[in-house]
């Protein structure tokens, strides 16, 4: 067992420990100077470090005077922000502009039949959301007159009784609105409407005291260019001008029914002359791309070859003619080359005359043409169909000179056939209705001749009904010039990189964003430069895309997104190929719509279908409406508003009726109205307006009756904002030098750095920056110039007043001192400031730097110092403890000596 050890000796009595730790305080002294001596070294390291932390912040000040943007400092106010909020980018305009609000963003909004709850079910059928394809498409009066428009005002139109009315069309958006302005006018007996492409008025007053007479108000020139000025007429009847016809300023993308040209990569035409010259036309100008009107559209044509070929308008105004300046015998004829510009302007021909005329290329006043129909393939040749009312009497009518849809229905109309047509509910198509009252007989219509022009019209019938709502005529809405933007009601695509692998399992990509793709065009396009085997088209009804696979292989054609891009889930392609219909065979391919469909299958229920409707996630949303007891409808409503986000419900044969409670419709604002004339107008899918002016951008939220007022200023607050920021920071800096540096001569006391030269160079530097002078940075020269100066207590001040009057005066001076490259007063603050705390060798981080190397050396003498005290400690231990042990034995030895001595007495 080894023995026990105690503090205190059991045989001295001497305190161990108090003796050892005693000895070992004397020995740790100069231990305990060099700690003392370290903890001063990382104070003064937090110092330096807390002002090398400030003199960056005033870096950071200096540097936000250098900034250039923040002179010119753009804000937008409006005088009604309750109707109307304005935000402006740098690159809006110091000005003052008047807006009003003609008309609020509205979405389409549908309600149903009534249902005795929402489990009730549903008849098998398909319930279909069209988002396009709309056949009453209202002509916009920006796109009339050959482009130029109609300048928006007020008219005075007299009936025959000699009432005179005041018609305001300031604010009328389409020629609709135009119409129903006129027909919407109290106080006098005329109708409007439209006719061709012309505004026809009838008087209905019944009265002949007066002419009929249409007149402008004021300075604009509405009635004239509406068709109608000077009409003084002693008749019930006045037929304006012609609206519609082709002109420079005609927007391209405005032709064949919105649809635009489609031009080719590299020559678009390939022109033989009547001299046998042989020519190509290349319209894509590198520069400025694919012409965007009529105009460049000819100036293009024209520079092919000045001297033997000429483009111009027909005398008609309806299309584009090619002149042949030549003479031969050989044909004239174009063809082409690369796209289809010479189908789609009708002059692919070949004639021996000097003149090819195209087709006419200008939508019309009312209805699309023909042509734009069945998925943009047209309806085809039309000619004569049978239609029987209800009494059972039979009329041909004669279709064979029919243009436009409107056209068709003008002469159904005109036929006295005991019924009426219109467009059908959804507006995509035709409706009849019987106008006899009897139903002794089936409505019927038939085709007449070969042309099978009902079919065409899907108007073939024979039902025991006075209603036919015929089928969708699948106007063409997605085709190769569709902005990419436009697609999923104005959400657009997001671009990213498509990976595609054909049946064969050969694959490839498409990256869209380093393709700059804007159309569906560019889209197809680039399918089509694969080297793999898929083709990609336009689909047959016009509303989407097909990728058809051409290898022919075992696997499945898959186009899928690569990481996060969403480009082919949004594009409606991110699918696995199945057996189509396309072009009369059965393909392997992906097919995709604008439109959606949803099956509703036997035991389907009202709520089963608003659950399809949510997780479909597509342009609709779906809810249900309580009106009590055994008494619910569905509403559904468009998920964005606006022209774009148009839908149009069809619950086919589900049981599902479903009428608008709310119909699509833009935003309209007009800029710069007056009393008299309606300014520009502009119109947007949303309540926001972007970059309506260079940089200026609002959001309508009321309607008012007077102009608000928008007014963009250049404002001075950032820069004085900034200047403040900077005096400030500064001003840290030296409070911070001298709390560091400071004396108390009545306590002797110092600051931590007293008597630091680092201290003494920033608060000098700093000083002399500021009052300093530049000689090369302006007019001013000095800060105190722009009231920026040292204080009698050393500290700096602001005159804000004295800024702003000086920026006021001469804001590009005051700029230049501050942001003048190398030589204002920006850079060489930097330059000064850098020296003191930069990353690389600038005095406070060298400072730093030195009490880290002092601090890490003492650090390590004080672990040595500890390591040998330690040791000390444990030895003089041992030798107290050793000493116990001696004089214990000694006692031992005494007593043994003391006890031999008694015996032997």
């Amino acid at each position: 067992m080894g023995q026990i050890q105690s503090s205190v000796g059991l045989i001295s009595g001497i305190n161990i420990d108090d003796t050892v730790s005693k000895l070992i305080a004397l020995a740790a002294q100069p231990r305990t100077r060099l700690e003392n001596r370290t903890k001063s070294l990382q104070s003064q390291q937090g110092a330096v470090n807390e002002l090398l932390s400030l003199t960056i912040g005033a870096q950071l000040s200096t540097d936000r005077l250098g900034r250039v943007a923040d002179f010119n400092t753009i804000s937008a106010t409006s005088s009604n922000k309750e109707v109307l909020t304005a935000s402006a980018s740098q690159t809006a305009a110091v000005a003052t502009y008047s807006f009003k609000t003609v008309q609020l963003a509205k979405a389409s909004a549908y309600a149903s039949n009534t249902f005795t709850s929402s489990s009730q079910t549903l008849t098998e059928g398909e319930v279909t959301v069209r988002t396009g394809g709309f056949v009453d498409g209202a002509t916009r009066l920006e796109d009339l007159r050959g482009g130029e428009g109609i300048d928006r005002g007020k008219i005075q139109i007299t009936d025959r009784s000699g009432e005179s009315r005041e018609v305001d069309l300031r604010f009328a958006v389409s020629i609709e609105d135009v119409v129903s302005k006129i027909n919407s006018t109290s106080g006098i007996k005329v109708s409007a409407k439209i006719s061709g492409d012309q505004i026809v008025l009838t008087d209905i007053s019944g009265s002949t005291v007066s002419n009929l007479k249409v007149e402008d108000k004021g300075e604009t020139h509405t009635a004239s260019h509406l068709g109608l000025g000077g009409v003084n007429v002693a008749s019930n009847t006045a037929t304006g001008s012609d609206l519609v016809y082709l002109g420079n300023g005609t927007q391209i993308s405005s032709l064949r029914d919105g649809r635009g040209l489609r031009f080719g990569r590299g020559d678009d035409l390939s022109i033989t002359l009547r001299d046998g010259t042989k020519l190509t036309a290349d319209l894509n100008n590198t520069k400025d791309g694919n012409p965007a009107t009529v105009g460049q559209l000819l100036e293009r044509l024209n520079a092919v070859s000045k001297d033997k070929l000429q483009a111009k308008i027909s005398s008609s105004g309806d299309s584009i003619e090619l002149v042949d300046l030549t003479s031969g015998t050989e044909a004239f004829a174009v063809t082409d080359k690369n796209g289809l510009l010479a189908q789609d302007l009708g002059l692919d021909k070949s004639t021996s005359q000097a003149t090819i005329s195209g087709k006419q290329v200008q939508p019309g006043l009312q209805g699309p043409s023909l042509e734009s129909l069945k998925g943009g393939k047209g309806i085809g040749t039309l000619g004569k169909i049978d239609v029987t009312n209800r009494s059972g009497t039979t009329t041909q009518v004669d279709l064979s000179s029919a243009k436009t849809l409107r056209d068709v229905i003008d002469k159904i109309n005109g036929a006295n056939a005991g019924v009426i047509a219109t467009l059908n509910n959804t507006k995509t198509g035709i409706a009849i209705q019987d106008s006899t009252g009897s139903s002794s007989s089936n409505l019927k219509i038939a085709n007449a001749d070969s042309t099978n022009s009902a079919a065409k019209l899907n108007l073939v019938t024979d039902i025991a009904k006075s209603t036919l709502d015929a089928a969708s005529l699948d106007l063409q809405f997605v085709h190769e010039n569709t902005k990419l933007s436009d697609l999923n009601q104005g959400k657009g695509i997001r671009l990213g990189t498509l990976s595609i692998k054909d049946s064969s399992g050969a694959k490839s990509s498409i990256t869209l964003t380093a393709s700059n793709a804007k159309t569906v065009g560019d889209v197809l396009q680039a399918f089509n430069d694969l080297s793999i085997g898929v083709e990609a088209s336009l689909n047959e009804s016009g509303d989407g895309i097909v990728i058809i696979d051409t290898a022919n292989g075992k696997e499945d054609l898959t186009v899928t997104d690569v990481g996060a891009g969403s480009a082919a889930k949004d594009l409606g392609i991110a699918e696995t190929s199945s057996a189509i219909e396309f072009g009369g065979e059965s393909k392997k391919g992906i097919i995709t719509s604008q439109n959606v469909k949803f099956a509703v299958k036997s035991g389907d229920t009202l709520a089963s279908l608003i659950t399809s409707i949510k997780e479909k996630n597509g342009p609709i949303a779906a809810s249900l409406l309580n009106l009590g007891p055994n008494s619910v409808r569905l509403l559904i409503n468009s998920k964005e508003s606006g022209r774009l986000g148009r839908v149009a419900v069809d619950g086919g044969s589900t049981g599902l009726s479903l009428s608008v409670t709310a119909q699509a419709s833009d935003a309209a604002i007009a800029i710069g109205a007056s009393d008299e004339s309606g300014g520009s107008l502009i119109t947007s899918s949303s309540n926001t307006f972007k970059e309506v002016v260079t940089g200026l951008s609002v959001t309508a939220s009321g309607l008012t009756e007077d102009p608000v007022q928008v007014t963009v200023n250049s404002s001075a607050s950032t820069v004085t904002k900034n200047v403040q920021g900077f005096v400030d920071q500064f001003n840290k800096v030296l409070d911070k030098i001298r709390s560091l540096t400071s004396f108390d001569a009545a306590t002797k006391s110092t600051g931590i750095l007293f008597g630091s030269t680092e201290t003494l160079r920033i608060e000098i530097g700093l000083s002399k920056l500021v009052s300093s002078r530049l000689n090369n940075a302006g007019t001013f020269k000095s800060l105190s110039e722009l009231g920026v100066k040292i204080s009698s207590e050393g500290k700096i001040e602001f005159d804000k007043a004295k800024f702003e009057e000086k920026l006021a005066e001469n804001p590009q001076s005051v700029q230049d001192f501050f942001t003048k490259e190398k030589t204002g007063f920006s850079a060489k603050a930097k330059e000064l400031i850098e020296g003191l705390s930069g990353v690389d060798k600038s005095l406070l981080v060298n400072r730093t730097n030195v009490l880290q190397k002092q601090v890490e050396t003492n650090q390590k003498r004080i672990e040595s110092m500890t390591l040998r005290l330690d040791r000390q400690k444990t030895a003089l231990q041992k030798q107290f403890y050793g000493l116990e042990q001696t004089i214990s034995k000694l006692q031992q030895n005494q007593k043994s000596i003391s006890g031999i001595g008694t015996v032997r007495a």
